[in-house]
């Protein structure tokens, strides 16, 4: 499903905005494991803007293995509940089939580094087999 750009939201014309109707066509597409920025009301949270400068650095820092997807601002209390969002601004890893975890607020730049790699180590675990 195709999705509208965020140059108005983050100044990245590759960052795609989802909405609910959109959301999990651009999970599945990207075949990666996708960062969906929940914004809020930047003037409400104005942390918000300090995020949208750091999630392009992020997704450059992980090279290659996060795309970034902004959630529409009237889809964000739709989508809240379901990607596991309490506050603005939370940037949520998500693959198709699961949700990974919620950085929530604003954050040092090396806790978001930590608690990235964290997921996506947890991600890359094998998942343990019930016996029989």
């Amino acid at each position: 499903m195709s999705a509208t750009r965020a140059t108005d939201v983050t100044g990245d014309p590759q960052m795609p905005v989802v909405d609910v109707g959109t959301v999990d066509g651009v999970l599945a597409e990207s075949g990666r494991i996708t960062v969906l920025f929940f914004r809020g009301d930047p003037e409400r949270w104005p942390e918000t803007a300090d995020v949208a400068v750091i999630l392009p650095e992020l997704i450059a820092a992980f090279g290659g293995a996060l795309v970034p997807a902004v959630v529409a601002s009237d889809a964000e209390k739709l989508l809240m509940k379901r990607f596991g969002v309490t506050v603005f601004p939370s940037l949520v890893l998500a693959r198709p089939d699961r949700i990974l975890g919620v950085i929530a607020k604003l954050q040092d730049w090396s806790n978001y580094l930590a608690r990235i790699n964290a997921m996506l180590i947890a991600d890359a675990l094998p998942t343990a087999e019930l016996p029989s």
